[in-house]
């Protein structure tokens, strides 16, 4: 087990070091550090759940130095997609879009960004575009249900009246993300298209390195997150989710809260069918166990898989995602969770700020 657990490290070993200071935040991915966390869960499970993750996170953890290396490329693919001769041709035209807070991802990969436009162009993001904006740029690190996106983006078009209002622009958006939950993209675009009353969505295009194939009525999706199949803690926990808080909106999407019996159809993400089913159920069950441990439960989004929609009668988002700088809420509160003295895998930053 101390093996698996050095060879996590070593692909963990960046998370959060820019902010290990002495004081406020000490935390370093050592195999120590691995091993403390693995063992709250049960004996048996330990290094099975460590031989797992191994296996995942080389899909799923990105580095600082894989996200300089995505804007680079990403960036310079749009441009040839949009027909144009280089990158710095492209940025003539283009808008940055900055809309979120200081110590929010966005903001934390604009500043990466910055740096390659000054190694490359002797330019900062500031000094782009040149001429007419064709295009906004929004970049973040995940996409998971979108309401993050959605609010950013009706914010910006009502705060920008390009030649009359941006419907009236020929302005197009282009979106760059490392992670992307389908089913939350396309439910996103639905919903921006309600919210402006007409179809804003034509003139958005995303961008992505993972695709998060979560849609279970597109019979191909690979379901490459935590999706268990039904099981009777499940069941017993989306009972108690129904009585836990009062709310004045009803329950939905029961019917997907547990993954088909027959996806995905093929296995591609974890190391065989057999390991995904344990694997999800490890989690589930400890999630589960954090949750009937907290005194005074007030998050109505949270589940054991992850935060989501409060409306969702669901185990939760089951994002397996994480970066150099923070873990999204919508992974497995196994990794992240902080209170009744569990001790995280991935210590948050800047929770709710």
């Amino acid at each position: 087990m101390e093996e698996l657990a050095h060879q996590i490290s070593e692909i963990i070993l960046c998370y959060r070091e820019d902010d290990i200071d002495g004081c406020f935040y000490n935390t370093v991915m050592t195999p120590e550090h691995v091993i403390n966390w693995v063992n709250q869960f049960d004996e048996n499970d330990r290094e099975f759940l460590l031989s797992e993750l191994l296996h995942i996170l080389p899909k799923s953890y990105f580095s600082k130095a894989f996200m300089l290396k995505f804007l680079d490329v990403v960036l310079t693919k749009v441009s040839v997609d949009l027909g144009y001769e280089n990158l710095y041709n492209f940025l003539l035209d283009a808008q940055i879009i900055q809309c979120q807070g200081s110590k929010k991802s966005q903001t934390e990969i604009l500043i990466l960004l910055d740096e390659i436009f000054k190694d490359k162009f002797g330019k900062s993001i500031k000094d782009f575009p040149l001429g007419d904006v064709k295009y906004w740029i929004y970049i973040d690190d995940l996409l998971a249900s979108g309401g993050t996106f959605k609010r950013n983006i009706i914010k910006e078009i009502e705060h920008h009246a390009l030649d009359g209002g941006f419907k009236n622009s020929n302005v197009e958006i282009v979106c760059l993300f490392i992670g992307l939950h389908s089913l939350g993209w396309k439910n996103t675009k639905y919903s921006l298209n309600q919210a402006l009353s007409w179809n804003v969505s034509e003139r958005i295009k995303a961008y992505m390195y993972l695709d998060f194939e979560n849609n279970i009525k597109e019979t191909g999706s690979k379901l490459n997150i935590v999706y268990p199949k039904k099981n009777e803690e499940g069941l017993n926990f989306l009972d108690f989710l129904e009585g836990s808080f009062v709310r004045d909106y009803p329950m939905r999407n029961e019917n997907i809260a547990f993954r088909p019996l027959h996806l995905p159809i093929t296995e591609e993400f974890y190391s065989s069918p057999q390991s995904r089913d344990r694997y999800e159920n490890i989690l589930l069950r400890k999630g589960i166990d954090l949750i009937h441990n907290t005194q005074n439960l007030t998050v109505e989004s949270i589940r054991p898989l992850g935060m989501t929609n409060p409306s969702n009668k669901t185990l939760g988002t089951g994002s397996h995602f994480f970066t150099w700088r923070n873990i999204s809420n919508t992974c497995p509160i196994v990794f992240w969770w902080e209170a009744n003295d569990w001790y995280p895998l991935f210590p948050v930053k800047n929770r709710g700020v």
